[in-house]
């Protein structure tokens, strides 16, 4: 029996466990809009996760490049060796000794589950697991079992809602609160037996900070990277520790008032956009730029069409009585309906590129206007009001206007 269908009726959750528990081995291909992701799967184990089209922060050389691990003109050199030989980054990067093994181990792991974690936030598309022969990403990876990816999964459905409420903005510039210093960074707290550091705590008992005993290793090392310069997109990648670890600690910073948000803006770095345009684009599968230059194609010609016939019913310029035979059915509800149908899809394509991107989904259809792609007339056509929008806990609520 094959295992495929729709995620309104199977849950990503269902599904990971499924395999997980039949041990089965092959690739399971989930699919949302113009969204395609494959897990790799070894005897219920996953080894490997890969997103086409995957946004230019989320590969492998943006990621080393943005912790500090590779310099960007190491990350061009080897993506020009990539468009000659077709090897995988991660190859050519040990192959010239730019990082070691263990830290392609570190960076697929956290790729990987960066990927897993985003798609508990879908709510519905396709999915098929196709059985077959899968090799790991690197021979020292060790592949991750689906039950913790399940238990992390249902902790970060549950909490991060209120941790993007919390931190609002990945633009956002975070500092230490000098009035509140947490004693002992993560840096000194390595250098220090714990028990040494327990003997003392009886002197500082008087002091309103707490000690870093207090807190888990992730929350710490997150304290000592925030500097009143680095955005939260830089305190993910630096950290190592991926979106839900690194925003769950500056909660729990910001909870106990050890860190503030900063007045002063982060300065764009131009030279890592550079690279990522000019080479990270290069080495994109034809088959799929072109399958998504097909797809746009149709999908916009349609719509013209119906804007075409829009334009003929309003009697506009040069198509001024070109559907005059035909004006009882553009005047219909029906025609105002098919046209409202199109333009819900414009939208619900928006929203979602949104939620995929910031993790929630906007707070009005007014937010989406800060993008390209949408203008303010888009929010009505073809009605006079707006549409209806209001975002839930598991997704949106969008309908035609009332009237």
């Amino acid at each position: 029996m094959a295992l495929q269908g729709t995620l309104n009726d199977f849950g990503i959750a269902d599904i990971f466990q499924l395999i997980g528990q039949q041990q089965k081995t092959g690739t399971l291909v989930l699919r949302k809009k113009e969204s395609t992701v494959l897990i790799h799967f070894r005897e219920g184990a996953i080894v490997s996760a890969d997103v086409e089209n995957r946004e230019q922060s989320e590969r492998l050389g943006s990621m080393m490049v943005r912790s500090g691990l590779l310099g960007e003109d190491r990350l061009r050199v080897a993506l020009e060796d990539q468009k000659k030989t077709l090897q995988k980054l991660g190859h050519i990067l040990i192959e010239k000794k730019f990082i070691l093994k263990r830290d392609l181990d570190e960076f697929i792991y956290l790729q990987t589950k960066e990927t897993l974690f985003k798609l508990f936030r879908w709510n519905s598309g396709t999915y098929e697991f196709i059985p077959k022969d899968i090799e790991s990403e690197s021979e020292f990876f060790q592949p991750i079992s689906a039950e913790h990816i399940l238990m992390d999964g249902f902790r970060i459905v549950d909490e991060w809602p209120g941790i993007r409420k919390k931190i609002g903005s990945f633009d956002h510039v975070f500092e230490q609160n000098l009035e509140k210093p947490l004693l002992g960074v993560a840096s000194e707290a390595a250098n220090l037996d714990r028990s040494l550091d327990q003997s003392f705590a009886q002197f500082e008992e008087s002091s309103p900070s707490q000690s870093t005993e207090d807190f888990p290793p992730e929350v710490l090392k997150v304290y000592e990277l925030i500097d009143g310069s680095r955005d939260v997109n830089d305190l993910i990648w630096l950290s190592r520790l991926g979106e839900f670890e690194t925003g769950h600690a500056l909660c729990v910073l910001l909870d106990e008032k050890y860190i503030q948000l900063s007045q002063r803006k982060k300065v764009p770095q131009v030279g890592m956009e550079k690279i990522n345009i000019e080479l990270f684009q290069d080495v994109q599968a034809p088959r799929t730029n072109f399958l998504k230059k097909i797809f746009n194609g149709v999908y916009y010609f349609a719509f013209s069409l119906l804007i075409l016939i829009w334009f003929g019913y309003f009697q506009v310029g040069p198509f001024a009585g070109f559907f005059q035979q035909d004006a009882q059915w553009v005047q219909s509800q029906t025609f105002r309906d098919l046209v409202s149908d199109y333009q819900m899809e414009r939208l619900a394509l928006r929203l979602e590129e949104f939620s995929f991107e910031h993790g929630v989904y906007p707070s009005s259809l007014e937010v989406l206007l800060q993008g390209e792609g949408l203008t303010r007339a888009d929010l009505f056509f073809p009605w006079e009001s707006a549409y209806f929008y209001q975002p839930l806990d598991l997704g949106y609520e969008l309908s035609k206007p009332f009237f």
